[in-house]
């Protein structure tokens, strides 16, 4: 059975697991759908060859005999077990099993035989393992502390870039981002491809001369908003916790002062006040010029007043006079 065959001894696990190096634990990463192009079928291809050269390993070792195994674990300077040690009984490893005489040309022969194909496998996998990138931009040892980010007051290109499609800025720097926009070879990669085509709408949004601006969550998320740009939602969340127009305007309420209505109806009063003794202004009258004079006098002064305003708190302190009150000379 193809099970039985595949099954190894502890020698031959020992050789399998040393052989492939971290080969021999790889995991397809689970990479998830985010920003941009996404095809997991880099990976799983990958694992698929991955698997084909475990069973290359194995069969090569189920060719050996036990006692070339133990030739290809022992040190290559062959010396047998000395009475010495039997006399301990001390365990002398592989060695031991290897019989007294054996030339030394042979287990090294069979040494160089086993690394040469352990390495020539090594690196036909280290050639074909796909970017870290090449299933999209959802790879779960590369996404963005958003918690971390979304706190800064500005970003560069190169960060917005990154944060923008979800991934860690370290990911892609600006230098990298600018040899890529040179390269034309990205342009069958779909997925870098995306990368620069978003990198360059940043940069001729907000640092089109390359002076190295930085840019503004604020501004951010209103081009994001304005032009409907597919965003990390995550990181647009936490923007707007954080930098978003409602946040803004509830900063500024938070520190504008605070006014008592009792301070309000009592600056009306006094500005009813005077604009009855020094204006002739009557309450009583259903219109009146007033409200125009105190405004063009305001104006002469450089302030800017409406008269709508000037009737506004005309009106709050006239409510304070008594009702038998009547003008001056009546």
């Amino acid at each position: 059975m193809k099970a039985d065959r595949d099954a190894l001894d502890a020698d031959r696990q020992k050789l399998l697991e040393g052989g492939l190096g971290r080969w021999f634990a790889w995991k397809t990463p689970k990479v998830s759908k985010t920003v941009g192009p996404f095809d997991p079928a880099p990976f799983l291809e990958f694992n698929t060859q991955r698997q084909k050269t475990i069973d290359e390993f194995k069969a090569k070792l189920q060719d050996y005999s036990n006692e070339e195994i133990a030739m290809i674990l022992g040190p290559r300077n062959t010396r047998p077990p000395s009475p010495k040690q039997h006399r301990l009984r001390v365990d002398p490893g592989p060695m031991a099993r290897i019989p007294r005489g054996d030339p030394p040309d042979r287990i090294d022969r069979l040494k160089s035989e086993w690394s040469g194909f352990a390495s020539s496998r090594r690196d036909a996998l280290r050639s074909a393992e796909p970017e870290w990138f090449a299933a999209g931009f959802g790879h779960p040892d590369h996404l963005a502390n958003f918690e971390y980010w979304s706190r800064m007051p500005d970003y560069t290109m190169a960060e917005t870039t990154c944060l923008s499609i979800g991934i860690e800025p370290d990911g892609f720097s600006e230098r990298r981002l600018k040899e890529l926009r040179r390269d034309k070879k990205f342009k069958d990669c779909g997925v870098l491809n995306f990368l620069v085509q978003r990198y360059e709408q940043l940069r001729r949004r907000f640092d089109p001369a390359d002076h190295g601006w930085r840019v503004k969550p604020a501004k951010f998320l209103d081009w994001v908003d304005h032009f409907e740009i597919e965003v990390h939602g995550d990181f647009v969340d936490h923007l707007r916790r954080y930098h978003g127009r409602d946040k803004a305007v509830t900063a500024r309420e938070a520190n504008k002062p605070s006014s008592d209505r009792r301070e309000v109806d009592s600056i009306a009063k006094l500005f009813t006040a005077m604009a009855i003794e020094y204006y002739g202004y009557d309450p009583t009258a259903a219109r009146s010029p007033i409200p125009r004079e105190i405004t063009d006098m305001a104006a002469n002064l450089g302030l800017s007043i409406s008269d709508e305003t000037v009737r506004k708190y005309l009106r709050i302190g006239a409510k304070a006079i008594p009702d038998d009150w009547k003008p001056n000379g009546d």
